[in-house]
């Protein structure tokens, strides 16, 4: 039932152990009323077939991330879409800028930031699949004046982060980028 829901994102030409492809499966099963005959089965139980799988057009969001991509992260970046709120999937705001998680951390026990402070200046789209720097110094800039500070700034060399010490060192040494496969580089 699920696959027949997904049936326009899955590859319905793939063999499968009953000797026929995933399309040819799900045909005969639609030709057989299998579907349906089970509505009965439901019912038993009070339920309705939405109950159990929701319609694939009726859902807000396709998918449970979104890969962004843009000046501030060109590589990539993943966001879970439950991980924040409609509203901030389209923002922009100042940036707050630290050199680990730790430090991050420690501003906000600290309470140095504010509700609705944002940890980058950024134009967090998630709609449009982008994250991007807007501006510098609270000052909005073009794409291609950001750009050429991020170029002058490339040449300039990104400052070290503190050394880490123990499996924290280990692990961040030898991690891959999401974009990469996110395993492990040994």
């Amino acid at each position: 039932m699920v696959e027949l829901e997904l049936r326009d994102m899955l590859h319905l030409d793939v063999m499968t152990v009953t000797g026929k492809t995933l399309g040819e499966n799900l045909e005969d099963l639609e030709k057989e009323n299998f579907f349906q005959r089970n509505l009965g089965y439901l019912h038993n139980y009070g339920l309705e077939r939405e109950q159990v799988i929701f319609p694939v057009e009726k859902a807000r969001e396709k998918g449970s991330v979104a890969i962004l991509r843009g000046n501030l992260a060109p590589d990539g970046a993943v966001i879970k879409y439950s991980a924040c709120t409609e509203a901030m999937r389209e923002r922009k705001g100042p940036a707050r800028v630290f050199n680990c998680e730790e430090d991050a951390y420690q501003a906000v026990v600290d309470k140095k930031v504010a509700p609705g402070d944002m940890l980058i200046i950024l134009a967090y789209s998630v709609k449009n699949r982008s994250l991007d720097i807007v501006g510098i110094r609270g000052e909005e800039k073009s794409p291609e004046e950001i750009e050429e500070i991020l170029q002058e700034r490339r040449k300039a060399g990104i400052l070290p982060r503190p050394e880490r010490k123990g499996l924290l060192k280990r692990y961040t040494s030898h991690a891959l980028s999401a974009m990469e496969g996110a395993g492990y580089d040994c």
